[in-house]
């Protein structure tokens, strides 16, 4: 636990020191960089469990991540102490993110195509421009 904690506060220094050396906002060092920093395990899961035939297995993953880090995480950490953020770089993010929602929602026959996935890295190019003019 002490080594988690050490980790989380080097990321946030290191994220800081990124952000001030390029005049970035710091929610979009957080929003970009240490969300892909973060989110490396989660594709390295989903692409070994697709390669081994266990769909489920890897979309299940980030799903839950995600529902983890939204509801548990951000419950905790609002909870321990209040914190206030930007209604437009949360409500960008919303709006995406039910995009990617609806994107994700699996069609009768079960199979999420690659046009599909083709819009949701559209999407996310579209989600880090609009981080990036906020």
């Amino acid at each position: 636990m002490a080594l988690l904690i050490s980790a989380g506060k080097l990321i946030v220094l290191g994220a800081t020191g990124i952000a001030t050396a390029f005049g970035l906002s710091e929610f979009v060092i957080g929003a970009t960089i240490v969300a892909i920093g973060t989110s490396v395990p989660e594709m390295a899961t989903v692409l070994i469990s697709r390669w081994k035939g266990h769909d489920e297995v890897g979309l299940g993953t980030v799903l839950g991540s995600n529902i983890f880090n939204g509801l548990l995480v951000v419950g905790i950490a609002a909870a321990i102490a209040p914190y206030e953020v930007g209604f437009r770089e949360v409500a960008t993010a919303l709006v995406i993110g039910l995009a990617a929602v609806a994107l994700i929602y699996p069609p009768r026959s079960g199979i999420i195509d690659r046009w599909r996935g083709g819009l949701l890295l559209a999407l996310y190019a579209v989600y880090v421009l609009a981080v990036l003019q906020a």
